[in-house]
């Protein structure tokens, strides 16, 4: 599938090297964290973000569809993050995180418009994606502390 969507695209470099360059985990697919890494991360903590404030994605998207045409564009999702109080830090991703989740944005087929809108099922992407538990999971500082002396005391001290 990969293989065939990059011929589509006309990429003309080597297939098999940017494949194993991808699947850095060499289980012979590669996974969203492989392949975007970044959003990933920015994509876990809007997800994190959106249901502690929302409770769910679908509610989220109801907040942001605005004008109520079953689609969100770009200002609506700009606007309703910052309205809804999405961290500063995630702001500066808002964009980034339209165009991950506009399927077609890139020519991609997911099933939506395609036309810099989100629709539901675009949306429902970040409902159905599970993002690694290293990135899901509240960080936990003080087991951190205490795992770090245990080593430091196991290994005498050695940093």
């Amino acid at each position: 599938e990969f293989m065939r969507g990059k011929k589509q695209q006309g990429y003309r470099g080597n297939l098999e090297r940017l494949w194993v360059l991808l699947d850095r985990d060499t289980t012979g697919n590669i996974s969203f964290m492989e392949f975007a890494p970044e959003v990933a991360g920015e994509l876990t903590r809007f997800k994190r973000w959106t249901i502690d404030q929302f409770g769910s994605i679908r509610q989220l998207f109801e907040a942001l569809d605005t004008d109520r045409n079953g689609g969100i564009c770009l200002d609506e999702f700009i606007n309703g993050c910052r309205v809804h109080g999405l961290p500063q830090d995630l702001q500066r991703s808002v964009v980034l995180l339209f165009e991950a989740l506009d399927a077609e944005a890139e020519g991609r087929t997911a099933g939506g418009g395609g036309n810099g809108q989100l629709n539901w099922e675009e949306f429902q992407f970040i409902d159905k994606w599970k993002p690694p538990a290293y990135l899901w999971e509240e960080a936990n500082f003080e087991v951190a502390n205490e795992f770090r002396e245990a080593l430091l005391k196991k290994n005498r001290g050695n940093e």
